[in-house]
């Protein structure tokens, strides 16, 4: 009894080998049911404001019927027959009242004539011309068939659940005799022959085929030669792995307890303790519904093969690495090219994906999100065979098997060149007239003629008349006291029925604070959606009236005005200059003063010097003198005068020469300063002169002053301005970029161009300046030290010298902590000046001209 239990466990096992077969096959119908529910094609659907369904558009609805007029002007959750989990409704009307886009979004309702249909809808918020929420536009689609599959499945694995918990498997033994042992109730069921007539019957093989012929349980018990196994089953028997010696076959009996059926065997020897075999042990499984099944998947695939060829939108199927297993007719067409061009090899690499890269990067990042189990859609571009370029709606579905895993991907794409062009026509549309109404600096109102309300206003009405949208609309005139004189109102009501249109009309309005404006009204009538309305358009002239009014009052006497005004500000004018000149020529006197201060620091030294010398030489000859009146100049004495006279004579000569170049070089600067005198001269040298009046200054400062001078830059220009710039430049970073313990750097450094200019540079290592100081450096007057020595010319005389008198231009790149950089850029050779103006009379030439006299 024990190796029969174990037989009959072998039996058992290839009973539930059967049961998940079938479970997989149910599952990959379902597969491709869900797969042919995703290739039916979408419609359009549009919500107002409220939620309430407003249109509906698609060649979809045409083709399946689906008549959708009983849902507009209803909302999703008050559909009747509306079948859906009330969490999952309550959740979506949520994300609406949030204004937020949802995706796939299934639920089942009740269309009048068709029954109950399922839908699944995607939809996104849209928002008008000022940011105000103006309702949902989405897609749907019918997915009543696959819904119906997932029932119709779920249902199947029920019955399969029901049939291997608590249904009997048919089973039956025979003995090394070739007799029957067992025979159990599922045998008797599924057979229709009684335990009773099987039990010791030595021809089991009688009810299955009308006559004495062996069994499978005759081969698996050693009965029958497995030579002759083929002669009974041909190709139909197969070895069963899962139980050793065990043998598998299929086949068909008709009218077998009532009905035909496809069963399947399974028969295994029966041992007994020592391993000899005592019997066979053989399970059945009535397999006819598979066997239907299977029928039905194949006749389903051929159904899908049809759909797929001939259904519209572009699709296909990839191995979960992206390469082309299928791809329809559509698809094919649009690319020209034919399936084995492309088919088995990756889907990227097609034509569909050439020519914008960035799609073709999407698709494969796309790929590894649907292989990792992830829908993904986006929106992409295809060239067509014809050359042309088609907007399409592009997805990625993966399909999974029992374990989870993805098997299969499944593209799909929607051509919505079209869609893009109407949608793109109809925003554009709606955005104009939105732009042109709301942001016209004109107020306008729509006026509802058959209602006689106010419909809409844009901001400039608002604005205006000082009413707010939300206490107009729905309103009319009457209700808001809007016209201040209502036979003025009766008088335009009746040129609009009399003309239909008014231009200009002006008539007194009450503004929304109660105060009486003039309006200048031009209205029309106009079509919009089909219905009509009345556009009118307000001026206010309030303003204007009042200053006719008043500039009919003023022109008597406006000439006068005017003239005694213009006077006024000429005597400003000539007070002004006067003023400028004065302060110029103060700023100037004060610069020749600097100079001349130099010039007595300069000479104190060598002519100190000399006078030294000269009282040393007098005191020798002194005593030479008195030496030689005594009778004591000795030779070696008189050696020694002689010696001292020559060195005194020398060192005079060199300090009297120091002191000349000196005086040479200063009224050079001098003259140059006072006459704006034009000459050539080398750069470098006129530097060196212009900052010599600075040395003992730095001499006694921390602060340092580097010269970076090119060699041979020799100017056609004018050397004294050219001087009065640098000294000041160097006079503004000694009084404002170093604090009191800086021990500052500042550098000059000059080149020439290839233009024929020169470029100058002067910088420091400063405070800097902040922003609202370095706009006005070059002001007159400004300055950061007023009341502390500062007139605020100094940076406006550099200005005008260097864009006047030099024709250049200065910049000035500064920030505080960082510093100043004055950039120079002035001609080689200077413009030529016209009438310039003559400076104050130079002191060293005054000075030389009176020695000379």
């Amino acid at each position: 009894m024990e190796l029969i239990l174990v037989g009959l466990a072998g039996g058992l096992a290839g009973v539930m080998a059967w049961a998940w077969r079938l479970h997989g096959a149910l599952r990959r119908a379902k597969a491709n049911q869900l797969a042919l529910a995703r290739f039916a094609s979408d419609w359009i659907w549009a919500q107002d404001a409220e939620f309430r369904f407003t249109h509906f558009e698609g060649s979809t609805l045409e083709r399946h019927n689906l008549v959708l007029e009983a849902l507009r002007g209803k909302r999703r959750w008050e559909l009747a027959g509306v079948e859906v989990a009330p969490a999952d409704m309550a959740a979506h009307r949520a994300c609406c009242e949030r204004h937020e886009a949802f995706y796939e979004f299934e639920y089942g309702v009740t269309i009048p004539g068709m029954g109950q249909r399922w839908m699944v809808v995607s939809g996104y918020p849209v928002f008008d011309s000022a940011g105000r929420f103006a309702g949902y536009r989405g897609l749907a689609r019918d997915d009543t068939q696959r819904h119906a599959a997932e029932v119709a499945l779920k249902a199947s694995e029920q019955r399969l659940s029901a049939i291997l918990a608590g249904s009997p498997v048919p089973v039956f033994a025979i003995d090394l005799d070739g007799r029957v042992v067992a025979w159990n109730r599922g045998c008797e069921l599924v057979i229709g022959v009684s335990a009773e007539v099987m039990i010791g019957s030595a021809t089991p093989g009688l009810p299955f085929y009308g006559c004495d012929r062996p069994v499978l349980a005759h081969f698996a018990a050693g009965l029958q030669p497995m030579s002759a196994l083929e002669t009974f089953y041909g190709s139909a028997v197969r070895p069963a792995p899962a139980v050793p010696g065990a043998l598998a076959a299929e086949g068909f009996f008709r009218n077998m307890a009532g009905r035909d059926r496809w069963l399947s065997f399974l028969a295994a020897p029966m041992h007994d303790e020592h391993g000899a075999v005592i019997g066979a042990i053989e399970t059945l499984q009535d397999i006819t519904e598979r066997r239907q099944a299977e029928q039905a998947l194949q006749t389903s695939e051929q159904k899908f093969e049809v759909i797929f060829n001939q259904a519209f939108q572009f699709i296909g199927l990839l191995s979960p690495d992206g390469c082309l297993l299928e791809a329809n007719q559509t698809s094919l067409d649009f690319a020209g090219v034919p399936a084995e061009a492309v088919i088995g090899r990756p889907f990227a690499d097609g034509p569909w994906w050439q020519g914008v890269p960035e799609h073709r990067r999407r698709l494969i990042e796309a790929i590894g999100q649907a292989a990792a189990g992830r829908f993904v859609r986006f929106e992409t571009e295809h060239p067509a065979a014809d050359g042309s370029r088609h907007a399409v709606d592009f997805s990625i579905t993966p399909v999974f098997d029992d374990q989870g895993q993805v098997t299969l991907l499944i593209p799909e794409g929607r051509d919505i060149t079209a869609i893009k062009a109407t949608q793109a026509e109809l925003q554009a549309g709606r955005e104009m007239f939105a732009t042109i109404f709301d942001q016209s600096p004109v107020a306008l109102a729509l006026i509802d003629l058959p209602a006689g309300r106010i419909a809409q206003i844009n901001n400039a009405w608002e604005r205006a008349l000082g009413w707010s949208a939300e206490q107009v609309i729905g309103r009319d005139t009457i209700e808001l006291n809007l016209w201040f004189d209502l036979a003025e109102r009766q008088r335009f009501l009746d040129q609009m029925a009399r003309v239909g249109r008014a231009e200009r009309f002006e008539a007194r309005l009450r503004r929304g604070d109660g105060v009486e404006a003039v309006f200048e009204i031009s209205s029309r009538v106009v079509n919009i959606n089909g219905q009509r309305v009345l556009l009118s358009s307000l001026v206010d002239v309030t303003g204007q009236r009042r200053t006719q009014a008043e500039i009919r009052a003023l022109n008597a006497h406006l000439e006068e005005r005017v003239r005694l005004r213009t006077d006024e500000l000429l005597h400003a004018k000539e007070r002004l200059e006067q003023a400028m000149g004065q302060l110029v020529q103060s700023e100037k006197l004060a610069s020749l003063g600097a100079v001349v201060a130099g010039v007595a620091h300069e000479l104190n030294t060598p002519l100190g010097n000399a006078l030294t010398v000269a009282s040393a030489l007098q005191d020798q000859v002194r005593a030479c003198l008195s030496d030689s009146a005594q009778g004591r100049l000795t030779r070696r004495g008189f050696d020694e005068f002689m010696h001292t006279t020559e060195t005194a004579a020398d060192l005079l000569a060199r300090n009297i020469d120091r002191a000349a170049r000196q005086i040479t070089t200063f009224k050079q600067v001098a003259v140059d300063h006072t006459s704006e005198r034009r000459r050539t001269f080398d750069l470098r040298g006129v530097v060196d002169e212009a900052l010599a009046t600075f040395q003992p200054k730095l001499a006694k400062l921390p602060h340092t002053l580097t010269l970076a001078i090119d060699e041979g830059i020799v100017m056609d220009s004018y050397p004294g301005p050219l001087e009065q710039v640098l000294a000041n430049l160097v006079a503004n970073a000694l009084t404002h970029a170093f604090a009191a313990d800086d021990a500052g750097q500042m550098w000059l450094r000059a080149t020439r161009d290839a233009d024929d200019t020169v470029r100058m540079v002067f910088e420091d290592n400063g405070q800097g300046m902040r922003r609202e100081v370095a706009d006005h450096v070059f002001d007159p007057f400004f300055t950061t030290r007023l009341g502390q020595g500062g007139s605020g010319l100094g940076m406006y005389i550099v200005y005008n010298f260097v864009t006047g008198v030099l024709g250049g231009d200065i910049a000035l790149e500064t920030a505080p902590g960082q510093g100043a950089r004055f950039s120079l850029r002035l001609p080689r050779v200077a413009p030529a000046r016209q009438g310039a103006p003559a400076m104050p009379p130079n002191l060293l030439d005054a000075g030389e001209g009176a020695g000379a006299g």
